[in-house]
């Protein structure tokens, strides 16, 4: 593991285009932090039912859904406190 960066510091001379390259990936991640929706299931969980439905329309237009069949959910109708997954079972049965 410590091999890598001793690598690069003493042998290879080329260690400008890894920080180049950590810094492009840095800023790319950065910038998705502020592009990517909050999830609405969090925003359920928080009771921020607003900021959850404004977070699927934006997903539904990234999607190409039809905003009319999002603005047909209830989301204080929903149950997220108990676990679901796409299968309908938990972790805890896979064990």
């Amino acid at each position: 593991m410590l091999t890598f960066p001793v690598y690069h510091r003493f042998i290879s001379k080329n260690w400008i285009y890894y920080h180049i390259a950590s810094l492009i990936l840095n800023g790319v991640a950065v910038a998705m932090m502020y592009a990517v929706p909050e999830s609405p299931k969090y925003l359920i969980g928080k009771q921020k039912f607003a900021e959850a439905k404004s977070s699927l329309f934006q997903i539904a237009r990234i999607n190409g859904v039809g905003v009319d069949s999002v603005s047909k959910i209830d989301l204080q109708a929903y149950d997220i406190s108990k676990p679901t997954s796409l299968l309908g079972g938990a972790l805890k049965d896979l064990l």
